[in-house]
């Protein structure tokens, strides 16, 4: 573009005319162990321009994508995890090569880990949960570990993962809930080794269910709260239903109930033991634990610019007698909504396109919302200047 005018070449043209590459289709199928890979991501890289192609398998592992001509390499490959593959062909004058032969299909077989396991619940393979490996190889005294590695399992609750030689452990499973386990296993000169024997595949139980419990905030079943709880070291989450019901496999120990996130969160110190797959409270077996929050009061308020009110924003606030921290959104009415306890509170920050720093003190108290000591129905929160 120069003064107005439009130059192709040095040439005054009043009219571009764009001719779009020749385009083959490239089709393949993605297979394991002869069975075609259903829903699996394929990377297609080209090395030379550096441009990257995806396509998606379809129910029979087939898929198909249109490539201009040029040298190509099917890099990685995502079926419940990354896993690289590097198999490359090339398209040159519409035709389809691998290894400087003429093809017309590419067969891709899924790239199995040297360590394969499978995930099961009294048995039965679980599905799409995430695995997490510890690399335990020369911990030390201090309790300092190496890498952790992650997988995930297909629907027949099988993983497939590519370790060095080294000493592992599978540590923890997450499938909605944060499960603990200890599987432990060496790789050895690539191959997997439990208690000195080599194994084909290793076998993670899942531990039974061994809490129960429901979360009521005044009586009313807290509807999908999430219920953390710690050991001292670890921790663990679970997402409660719409009755406010959930449970968790925890192995034998020592626990309490830390925080319990429903519309805010609420910090609980409700501590439990678990013996024998036994729940006990107080030294006592009970068959559930029940969480009661306590009271809290719905606070509703506005961000308002220049008279405007402002969506997206984000709330930062803090109880200034625990030092907690909260956080609110508007949402599609620019309205925030946040339920908190009886306390005192300063809104610290604001985020709209950037932060903005605020001091604005507010208190809860029995139902109720407090400025400057005067009860109110709705926080109006100004924005500052910058």
């Amino acid at each position: 573009m120069k003064d107005g005018r439009v130059l192709v070449a040095g040439e005054e043209t009043s009219y571009l005319q764009l001719e779009l590459p020749t385009l083959t289709e490239v089709q393949g199928q993605l297979l394991d162990n002869g069975i075609g890979v259903d829903g699996a991501d394929i990377e297609i890289r080209n090395p030379d321009n550096g441009n990257w192609h995806y396509a998606m398998t379809d129910e029979n592992g087939e898929f198909a994508i249109l490539l201009s001509d040029g040298s190509y390499a099917v890099s990685e490959v995502w079926y419940y995890g990354w896993k690289e593959l590097n198999f490359e062909f090339e398209v040159k004058d519409g035709l389809l090569f691998v290894d400087g032969a003429e093809t017309d299909f590419l067969t891709l077989e899924y790239p199995r880990g040297n360590v394969n396991g499978k995930v099961l619940d009294d048995g039965v393979g679980i599905g799409n949960v995430e695995v997490e490996i510890l690399d335990i190889t020369g911990i030390t005294e201090y309790g300092d570990y190496n890498d952790w590695y992650y997988t995930w399992t297909n629907d027949n609750g099988e993983f497939s993962i590519q370790l060095p030689d080294g000493q592992y452990r599978v540590a923890w499973l997450y499938f909605g809930e944060t499960i603990s386990v200890n599987v432990p296993f060496e790789v050895i000169n690539g191959e997997v080794v439990v208690n000195g024997e080599s194994q084909e595949q290793l076998s993670v139980e899942l531990l039974p269910v061994t809490v129960q419990g429901q979360v009521l905030g005044q009586g009313t079943a807290a509807a999908h709260a999430t219920v953390s709880v710690s050991d001292g070291e670890n921790w663990y989450s679970i997402y409660a239903n719409q009755n406010g019901e959930f449970s968790f496999r925890l192995p034998d120990g020592s626990y309490r109930v830390e925080r319990v996130n429903h519309r805010g969160r609420v910090e609980m110190d409700v501590t439990f033991e678990v013996i024998g797959g036994k729940l006990f409270v107080d030294g006592s077996e009970v068959a559930s634990l029940q969480l009661e929050l306590p009271p809290r009061t719905d606070v509703k308020g506005q961000v308002i610019s220049e008279n405007f009110t402002l969506d997206d924003v984000e709330i930062e606030l803090r109880n200034i007698d625990t030092d907690i921290w909260y956080a609110t959104y508007t949402e599609d009415s620019n309205e925030f909504l946040i339920n908190l306890p009886n306390g005192r509170y300063q809104v610290e920050y604001i985020w709209y396109r950037s932060w903005f720093p605020m001091s604005f003190e507010f208190e809860v108290k029995d139902g109720r919302v407090f400025v400057d000591g005067e009860e109110i129905a709705y926080l109006q929160l100004e924005l500052p200047t910058q």
